[in-house]
């Protein structure tokens, strides 16, 4: 607002030579020439010398502000994270000084790691969690409160889950087609059915995604209804 008031300011002088500047006699001053410019109006150029670096600290403060806003906010697992840590080191920070209290809408993560949603439900198992625990490294403080466990784990689980979910979508489907290949609306619901279980899948491993997705269910709808065709002409 401030930076606001400054430049509404000094543009509404700019503005006011302008205007003296269109109402004074033909020849008076020179606008081809900075120099002459200068000489006949020697306020507007530092109006316009001031008014620059406060033009680009605005648009600095804007970009600035457009990139923090476009970061995730913290996951409610972050949030627990740090309320547990404040709650064993409560004279960590002066509770003064801790904005963060009642605004967790305010909390963002600074290097967001995009995670899917299979990865996300995967990591919320305690018991999994446990399993893939790090060992001590340097940058651990070695508190008793610490607890972490690797990503890279988590990644290969999970990728090794959709690759076994995504060849049981795929064969099984056929295996079921072929067995129903002489009842045409039998056939309809399998495509029906694992069409829309596939749905699910691609969202688990893609997320949010939605043209991606329909893509996605749109060529795995093809291959299976290619395949009824199929069977149905052999049989």
């Amino acid at each position: 607002m401030h930076l606001q008031n400054e430049i509404g300011t000094l543009e509404r002088q700019l503005d006011a030579w302008d205007n003296y500047v269109t109402k004074q006699p033909k020849g008076y001053g020179n606008n081809s020439s900075m120099a002459k410019d200068l000489q006949a109006f020697p306020d507007r150029p530092n109006i316009i010398g001031r008014l620059v670096p406060l033009v680009q600290q605005y648009n600095d403060h804007v970009l600035s502000f457009a990139r923090v806003r476009a970061l995730p906010t913290a996951s409610k697992h972050h949030v627990e994270n740090l309320e547990t840590w404040f709650a064993n080191y409560p004279e960590s920070v002066a509770p003064s000084e801790r904005h963060d209290v009642n605004n967790h809408g305010d909390l963002f993560p600074v290097v967001p790691v995009p995670k899917s949603p299979l990865f996300s439900l995967l990591e919320r198992w305690e018991w999994l969690r446990n399993q893939f625990q790090t060992g001590d490294r340097s940058d651990h403080l070695g508190l008793s409160e610490e607890s972490h466990w690797s990503d890279t784990a988590f990644d290969t689980l999970a990728t090794f889950l959709m690759v076994i979910l995504g060849l049981t979508l795929l064969y099984a489907p056929i295996w079921w087609l072929n067995y129903v290949s002489s009842h045409e609306y039998h056939q309809l619901g399998v495509v029906t059915g694992f069409s829309s279980l596939f749905t699910l899948c691609l969202w688990g491993a893609a997320g949010n995604r939605p043209f991606e997705i329909l893509a996605g269910v749109a060529a795995y709808s093809a291959v299976l209804m290619i395949y009824r065709q199929v069977s149905n002409s052999g049989s």
